[in-house]
């Protein structure tokens, strides 16, 4: 099934259960400590930081099932991307110590941003073709 797909809907589905991924499972179903880190980061107490990343957990997945559903959409995949980055940026700066873990926001935001990438291409290439 994966093979019928196109390079399009694998970067749509992919980036988009990314998003909902990492909205459920590091912040709902299990509050990653790393998690505390960051928002701490930020200027949180241990009250406030659960309820911000109970909020991030809802935006994050709502924003996953956007852009499976709308992924044509350039202002949602400008948001997703510049969300991506800015969350690498943030987390270099503010909280190094998750970017020399294995799997950490490097590994996984840079190819998420690549992903973005071909998903704007197509959809201006999309758009200059409509008009």
């Amino acid at each position: 099934m994966l093979l019928n797909l196109s390079l399009v809907q694998l970067a749509r589905f992919t980036l988009g259960l990314a998003w909902i991924y990492h909205g459920l499972i590091p912040k709902l179903l299990h509050v990653d400590p790393m998690e505390k880190v960051i928002t701490v980061a930020l200027g949180f107490n241990a009250q406030n930081s659960l309820i911000f990343t109970q909020i991030a957990d809802l935006a994050e997945v709502i924003l996953g099932v956007a852009l499976i559903l709308f992924y044509k959409n350039l202002l949602l995949i400008y948001f997703s991307a510049l969300n991506l980055v800015a969350l690498l940026v943030f987390t270099i700066i503010f909280v190094a110590q998750v970017v020399v873990a294995a799997f950490n926001l490097v590994t996984t935001n840079i190819p998420l941003i690549v992903l973005s990438v071909v998903l704007l291409k197509n959809a201006q290439r999309k758009q200059t073709n409509i008009t």
